[in-house]
């Protein structure tokens, strides 16, 4: 299950239900915030559809992941990867707190790597080539006259043919912009990362805004134009997997789990 928030006037998800309690238990959604899942009527505050139902369900884990000491499952309070029991949760909430959403995100989220991200990108790539393929068999069919002759050709004739080329590149770029921002702002991952189960999010685990969305895809054309693929190979050295647009535009790739 998917849930929704409202904050600041905006959507923000869709987020997976774990992360979504996670959010409710930290604070960052309070009883007054307007949430939305599938199923729901309209939009209600989350203190309205809280309940027994709604509770974090604790898995059969025995061992509290702040003391180590080992109590039944009943007595231990599930929070991402972490199972904490009652003496320890105050503290841990609190250094929740003190250190904002994105200390958690750290310590919890398994960043998406280089490798696995090169291969999101791969089908990204090859989606979007195949538009761009569309596009140059239409140049082709249109200037087929001029292409296999040439010597025939007029000062009109060639001026057509490479602002033809020139357009189908202004083209490609615009739909490679429109393409990564959509899925990001919408599905908070592109085709690629949603395949191997990546997301996009703020470095407070915030789903990305139209704005940002855009922004990081411009971003990630100026990664492109630097030599050697630095933009990209510092994703594999960095400790939060961040390339040169995640750095410009305060993003994460991390599971979706």
């Amino acid at each position: 299950m998917e849930w929704y928030y409202a904050e600041s006037g905006q959507r923000v998800g869709p987020l997976p239900e774990a992360e979504f309690r996670s959010l409710c238990a930290v604070g960052k959604i309070g009883a007054e915030d307007l949430v939305w899942t599938a199923g729901m009527a309209s939009w209600q505050p989350l203190g309205t559809v809280q309940g027994p139902s709604f509770e974090t369900p604790v898995p059969d884990s025995r061992s509290c992941t702040e003391c180590k000491g080992v109590f039944a499952p009943d007595e231990l309070l599930a929070f991402q990867s972490a199972r904490v029991c009652g003496g320890c949760k105050d503290v841990f909430f609190q250094r929740l707190r003190e250190q904002g959403i994105a200390a958690s995100n750290k310590i919890f989220r398994q960043f998406g790597g280089f490798w696995i991200r090169a291969v999101a990108r791969v089908i990204d790539g090859a989606i979007l080539s195949a538009f761009s393929v569309a596009l140059i068999f239409i140049w082709e069919a249109a200037m087929r006259r001029v292409i296999f002759n040439p010597t025939h050709a007029t000062a009109y004739d060639v001026l057509a043919l490479w602002g033809g080329l020139g357009l189908i590149y202004l083209i490609s770029m615009s739909a490679s912009v429109a393409y990564e921002s959509w899925f990001l702002s919408h599905r908070s991952a592109t085709p690629g990362k949603l395949a191997l189960g990546l997301r996009v999010v703020r470095s407070n685990g915030e789903a990305l805004t139209v704005k940002r969305s855009i922004g990081r895809s411009f971003g990630y054309l100026l990664s492109s134009m630097l030599p050697l693929a630095i933009g990209f190979i510092m994703a594999g050295v960095d400790d939060e997997k961040r390339a040169l647009h995640d750095r410009i535009c305060d993003t994460r790739v991390v599971y979706r789990s």
